[in-house]
Parts: structure tokens; sequence; C-alpha cells
């Protein structure tokens, strides 16, 4: 039978608009457990008649997340704080510019270390875990993309055996992304706005790495040789009426 369990702290923090500011900032410390993240059944699972030895740590959990979102409606135009006596073209130019933003920073999520094909030789799913000597997890100052995790800690299992490495004991790569956006109001008249947005995903162009090779005997075991996407650029102009 599964079981699942989630435990959680959760924090928030918000400020009103004051001086054309607004700031949300949301943190979350969690652990969740369970013995199959991606629904029941023998073929999810390295032994299904020992679903205790799958329990750990659920394929989605995240043990920290912090996600601030912001506004700021910049202090330029007419009834501001800079420029406040402007009119006309020059209101129309200087005015209405606000910047946007959500960064969010999130601890990586645990994957097992397995073995390829059917080791134990039991038919169905190959989904069987390598046997493990040590933690494996290196200091986050030690890792790196060529050598994420310690691979000597994993080994290959005898033929016919499970492996006695535990489910979900290495932790991938988190994330650390800005995106921001800086946008332009412009008001014509009582019913027609134009919206000018010029907007970027990932904006510091941070390295977000997907996860590293965990299966025993690959050659790129242990290394990362993908990310996501790096920063996107786009430029949307909107009429309302």
């Amino acid at each position: 039978q599964e079981n699942s369990n989630y435990n959680a702290l959760q924090t928030r923090m918000e400020t009103r608009f004051r001086g054309g500011l607004s700031i949300l900032a949301g943190y979350t410390y969690s652990h969740a457990i369970d013995t199959a993240s991606r629904g029941s059944g023998g073929s999810w699972h390295q032994n299904a008649h020992d679903l205790v030895a799958d329990r750990g740590s659920s394929d989605f959990d995240v043990r920290h997340r912090l996600t601030v979102s912001y506004i700021y409606e910049l202090p330029f135009g007419h009834g501001k704080r800079l420029l406040a006596n402007a009119q006309g073209l020059a209101d129309k130019l200087a005015g209405g510019w606000a910047i946007n933003g959500i960064s969010t920073f999130m601890s990586g999520n645990y994957f097992s270390v397995t073995v390829p094909g059917d080791r134990a030789n039991v038919g169905g799913y190959p989904f069987q875990r390598a046997n493990r000597s040590c933690d494996g997890n290196l200091p986050y100052g030690d890792r790196t993309i060529n050598r994420y995790f310690d691979t000597s800690c994993f080994s290959l299992t005898p033929a016919g055996t499970f492996g006695n490495g535990g489910r979900n004991i290495v932790e991938i790569p988190g994330i650390n992304n800005w995106d921001l956006s800086v946008v332009k109001n412009t008001q014509f008249g009582e019913r027609i706005q134009a919206q000018l947005r010029f907007e970027f995903f990932n904006l510091l162009n941070h390295a977000q790495f997907n996860q590293p090779d965990l299966t025993v005997g690959d050659a790129l075991f242990g290394a990362i040789r993908s990310a996501r996407d790096g920063r996107i650029s786009q430029v949307a102009l909107k009429l309302l009426w």
C-alpha cells in the first residue's frame, strides 16, 4: 500500500504600495515523503514486494523555496515626485514607467542512482537502484558539471540482486532565476491606453542545469550535459480600449 506525507513551514511578507513600490515574498521549508511519486503499481517500484524500501523523498520534494515578486512605479511624470509638472508630450514620454519582477530561488529535487537493465532479473520496468557505500552528495562548493556527486559511492549490483541504495538520495541542481519586465503605459484620452513591454526571462542568464546522469556505468555518469533555457528577451506592444 502506497503512503505519503508532507510537512512544511511557510512564511509570507507583503508590503503594500508605498512610494510606488510593492513587494510580496514567500518562503517555504518543507519535506515531502512517499513510496512512489509517479503512481502505484509494481512497474514504478524496485521491488513490488517491498514497498517500504522505496520510502524516501518525493520526486517533487523541495526543501527550500523563496519567491519574491515586486512592482515599482518609477517616480517620473505628472503628479509624481520627479517631473511633477510635466505636460503634453513630455509627460507622455516620462510618465507611466514601471518595473515588475519575480525572483525564484529553490534547492534541488532528489533522485535515485540506478543501474542499467534488469539486474535483478525480475522482469517488468527496470527501475532498479545501485549499491551505495557512502553518502554520495558532495559539498555545494565541490559540485561541478563534470562531477556533480561522488560517483565512487555507487556501484553496479551483482546479477540477481536489488541495490541497497535508497530512493531519491542524490540532490540535483536547484533554481536561481530572475524574470524582469519594464512596462510603459501611455493614456490617450479616456478610453485608449497603449502598453509597451520589455520582458526578460532569466535576466542574469544564470545557468539553470538539469539533472546529472544517474545511471551507473554510463560514460557521463555523474556529469551534467544539459540546462534549461538561457536568457530570453521579448518586446510586446498592446493597445487597450
